[in-house]
């Protein structure tokens, strides 16, 4: 059984450009990782209102709650990232996330681990994945990385 890695990062505002490192860490990753990625469900370009955006919240919320892991493009603030790695946070799930800035939010760095680039992350989460099995298979929650 693979474990499950939630793909978290800003979409709505987001180029397709902005997005490629979706697809970097699905072909890093895809070996070693099931891949959930919000971004399948593309919803880039709707109007929002009250009951699509429950939707897209609660299947969001479902993913995470599914995943085992979670990786944050932190390159570029947005409120769903926000709430993705405090929801993970709470939910025991390790999060690691990735940003050039040398000088990330407080936030950040008290619920998840931090890394320079992708590149680095998904190193990490290589390294970290036989460590995601074994806590599988005993049930064993997973607080850090």
């Amino acid at each position: 059984m693979k474990p499950r890695i939630y793909l978290s990062g800003p979409i709505y505002g987001t180029t397709d450009q902005e997005q490629e490192w979706r697809s970097i860490a699905t072909n890093e990753l895809c070996d070693l990782y099931e891949i959930l990625n919000p971004l399948d469900r593309d919803f880039r370009g709707t109007k929002f209102d009250a009951v699509n955006s429950t939707t897209i919240v609660k299947e969001d919320m479902a993913a995470l709650d599914h995943s085992n892991v979670v990786l944050v493009n932190a390159e570029k603030p947005g409120w769903g990232t926000a709430m993705e790695t405090f929801y993970a946070h709470m939910k025991g799930k390790p999060v690691i996330f990735f940003t050039s800035n040398d000088n990330p939010s407080p936030w950040l760095l008290a619920r998840a681990r931090q890394s320079t680039s992708l590149a680095e992350a998904i190193l990490e989460l290589k390294k970290f994945q036989k460590t995601i099995v074994e806590c599988i298979g005993c049930n064993t929650p997973i607080k850090t990385l």
